[in-house]
């Protein structure tokens, strides 16, 4: 491999490179210091780390930014590519490194999915060669263990955000499907997916280290999009009725594109007598997906047997004597009809939000707590099960999730949903709005009362009540 014409090595290089016999060449002074056929940067962050830069002349099938960054900053003597990127050869031409390439491209691609090259991407934030070199390693070939137990995680898993993602699996950058926070990564059969701890098998091949071999989606915020983006940016003394109708339209955009809206609710809702229009936004299409408890349940629907809530007239407001049997009396006869959709279609419940959704198709998922009374035959009890049947709906996907008057099941779905959800956070409590607002981004808090609420989105979205 060494050469004492300078004219023949370019010429031989060059063709040995367009002829795929090798990726890679660096050559100082007549002697080849490094060739390989590995794709990628590696072979760069090698040579850099050696210092085999200094005064070369690179042969390189393609380069992009990283690349460019790497053979400045490495003091290379100039370079010739098959393929750049505009961004590598502005970067060089900037730093007075001599570049030429067979081909030019607005920017390399890597992967449809991922939208670009991960090495371009890498790069632009990189001021330092150290950090660049540690962003690049970072794009390596992920490793993996095996679960021992089942429901139980290697120790060291990589824990996941709820951002897309996207694992190197055998050279190939493979996307995760259902994104979501604070979980493992299960890899086989070239896929990948989130898993929960109640999912893994013994034998299940995991995701393991601190990030080897993971990318996760860069979100960059921009001005003017802080309602979009407003993680705990919540005020008690912000223009309520202009941020539900931004409300409306979020919802109408999402419509459009064909996205699912879920609501999350808490009993406040029928206390307040704001369940009438929760029923009218079910009724006109509008939620797609209830996910709630026992109680928001059984008071809605001894609103709608008995006409009260916990023992009040919805409609007066007066306590009734004997009143708080009710919802008791309420749970034993839907438990004796055998469950919410059989009440419905015996006529026992005529109206209300769970009607509602009978009627319309509506899915729901009712969780338990230790609390519940009765508890009605449609409560799941089971936790982790009710966990999974709400994850179910969650990886199918929605554009909006509306969380209203409910603290821990708005937080246990805020921990399953993904990062583009856009997620409306709704409570008369400044602390628990923040305290949800806090725990994701692309989240939205407004302290109101929940019949403010439901009242002018429905009126925003004409729902007739």
């Amino acid at each position: 491999f060494i050469f004492t014409n300078a004219k023949l090595i370019q010429k031989n290089w060059r063709n040995t490179l367009k002829q795929g016999q090798v990726s890679l060449v660096v050559v100082r002074e007549g002697e080849v210091l490094y060739a390989n056929k590995v794709s990628g940067v590696s072979g760069l962050v090698d040579c850099f780390k050696q210092d085999l830069l200094s005064g070369s002349e690179v042969y390189d099938t393609k380069i992009g930014l990283a690349a460019a960054k790497l053979l400045v900053w490495g003091k290379a003597r100039s370079v010739f590519a098959l393929t750049a990127s505009q961004s590598a050869v502005n970067f060089c031409k900037a730093n007075n490194l001599a570049v030429e390439s067979v081909k030019q491209v607005d920017r390399l691609y890597f992967s449809n999915d991922l939208g670009g090259c991960l090495f371009e991407k890498t790069a632009f934030g990189a001021q330092r060669a150290e950090d660049l070199i540690r962003g690049l390693e970072g794009l390596g070939e992920v490793r993996v263990e095996r679960c021992t137990k089942d429901g139980v995680f290697p120790l060291n898993y990589y824990s996941t955000s709820n951002r897309k993602t996207w694992v190197n699996l055998q050279g190939k950058w493979t996307a995760v499907r259902h994104p979501e926070m604070d979980k493992a990564i299960r890899v086989g059969r070239k896929k990948a997916r989130t898993v929960a701890t109640c999912e893994v098998k013994r034998g299940d091949m995991v995701v393991v280290g601190d990030g080897l071999g993971v990318y996760e989606e860069k979100v960059e915020l921009k001005k003017g999009q802080d309602f979009g983006f407003m993680s705990s940016e919540v005020s008690a003394e912000r223009p309520k009725e202009a941020l539900i109708g931004r409300v409306a339209e979020i919802m109408r955009e999402s419509r459009r594109e064909g996205k699912r809206t879920l609501l999350v609710g808490g009993p406040a809702i029928v206390h307040t007598g704001s369940g009438k229009y929760l029923s009218g936004l079910i009724r006109s299409g509008w939620i797609d997906v209830l996910f709630g408890g026992n109680a928001i349940a059984a008071h809605d629907l001894e609103e709608n047997y008995l006409g009260t809530s916990l023992g009040t007239e919805v409609t007066s407001g007066n306590r009734i004597e004997g009143g708080h049997h009710h919802h008791l009396r309420t749970i034993n006869t839907i438990r004796f009809y055998g469950g919410i959709k059989n009440a419905v279609v015996a006529k026992v419940i005529k109206s209300g939000i769970f009607y509602e959704c009978v009627r319309s198709g509506t899915k729901f998922v009712l969780a338990g707590s230790i609390r519940d009374d009765g508890p009605l035959t449609d409560v799941i009890t089971d936790s982790v099960r009710a966990q999974m049947e709400m994850r179910k709906e969650t990886r199918n996907g929605f554009g909006v999730a509306l969380m209203v008057a409910t603290t821990l099941h708005s937080v246990a779905t805020g921990n399953l949903l993904s990062f583009d959800t856009t997620k409306i956070i709704v409570d008369d409590n400044l602390a628990s709005v923040t305290k949800l607002a806090d725990r994701g981004t692309n989240a939205l808090g407004i302290v109101t009362d929940c019949a403010y609420f439901l009242s002018q989105l429905c009126n925003k979205l004409e729902v007739e009540i």
